[in-house]
């Protein structure tokens, strides 16, 4: 349950734009069936935790090393320098993003190849 809130609270704040509190109850507890429901066909969908961990590692891993901390320097020089986003001193982070990206759909392809496979372990 701990881990389940705060995932959902994480999303509604990265998805939706607006902090999980102040979310109207209807769309909250439409957020939370939505996200309940996926993580049930995910838990029914395999018997082996080790799928869901490689696609996790797969996916986040990406984010981790690479577009989040490239996103968070953008957005630092953005508020302390008025820097624009695009511009020339942001084309190293913005390599990054998009190495992350192409990394992590690659990543994804692969794992889903080897769990289809049956070569996830």
């Amino acid at each position: 349950p701990l881990p389940f809130y705060a995932c959902r609270g994480g999303y509604v704040t990265a998805f939706l734009g607006v902090r999980a509190l102040d979310l109207p109850r209807s769309r909250w507890i439409a957020f939370s069936l939505v996200f309940l429901s996926i993580t049930v066909a995910v838990s029914l969908a395999t018997n082996d935790v080790s799928v869901v961990l490689a696609f996790k590692g797969s996916v986040l891993a990406s984010f981790i090393v690479y577009i989040f901390p490239a996103a968070f320097y953008m957005r630092i020089l953005q508020q302390q320098r008025g820097a624009p986003l695009f511009s020339k001193r942001n084309i190293g982070p913005w390599l990054l993003v998009v190495y992350g990206v192409v990394y992590g759909v690659l990543g994804t392809v692969q794992t889903a190849i080897n769990v289809a496979e049956g070569k996830h372990e």
